[in-house]
């Protein structure tokens, strides 16, 4: 199936959340993130919420801004990831990237995971409906088919407008949590009820439109300037 059959580089640009989440971040890099996501037409820059306020205004409304909220452990109480989520909110934040409780998943307390999920969400969205909010579900630790199927119904249930499947923190060995195997079966979970970024880097700039095309991925979360700068124009087509 195909959801998309063509892929501008001006479009694939506006999918990609341009991120700058390491724990040296000085000053500097920070400015070209941002210059960057002017420039090339980022969907935003993806950032802790320590810099939210900066880069906004940096950016002076040009590019906006997707703050991190949990991140990357998804451990933080359900009153601090809600104070978070508005804090980054009042400092300019467009879009949220929140981690799910993995502990309490993996425990079992879809209880308490869903619950948080939507308090969230919920104050996210009556603070500013146009907020976007992804909920990042790190897939590494998803063993079984199972705990996929669960962990998806739960961000759908929040009312949440994405699934990402990594933070990117989380070890990766043979579980191909960048590639396409996990984004294909989320969204065959999924269906068309919620949309679904992709986190980290893939095989290839080829395997990113694929996943756009074919699984109708519509963010990614990395940074692809050298594949895009160095890609043939054929490609888009």
């Amino acid at each position: 199936m195909i959801y998309h059959e063509h892929c501008s580089k001006k479009e694939f640009c506006g999918m990609i959340d341009y991120a700058l989440l390491a724990q040296n971040n000085p000053k500097e890099k920070l400015d070209k993130f941002c210059d960057d996501t002017v420039n090339y037409g980022f969907a935003s820059l993806c950032i802790f919420p320590c810099d939210v306020a900066y880069a906004k205004k940096r950016m002076g409304g040009k590019g906006k801004v997707c703050a991190v909220v949990g991140y990357p452990m998804g451990a933080n109480s359900t009153r601090t990831k809600v104070f978070e989520a508005l804090d980054c909110i009042d400092d300019g934040a467009d879009e949220l990237d929140v981690v799910m409780n993995i502990s309490r998943f993996m425990d079992g307390d879809d209880d308490y995971v869903l619950n948080e999920l939507k308090q969230v969400v919920n104050a996210a969205k009556a603070k500013d409906p146009k907020v976007i909010v992804k909920v990042i579900i790190e897939v590494y630790h998803l063993d079984k088919d199972e705990d996929l199927v669960r962990a998806c119904e739960l961000v759908i249930a929040s009312g949440a407008d994405f699934i990402k499947q990594a933070t990117g923190y989380a070890p990766d060995p043979c579980k191909n949590v960048y590639g396409l195997s996990n984004i294909v079966r989320i969204r065959e979970i999924a269906g068309d009820r919620i949309a679904i970024k992709s986190a980290g880097v893939p095989d290839s700039l080829e395997q990113m439109i694929q996943m756009y095309k074919e699984y109708d991925v519509t963010r990614f979360g990395g940074r692809f300037n050298d594949w895009i700068d160095k890609a043939p124009d054929s490609i888009w087509d």
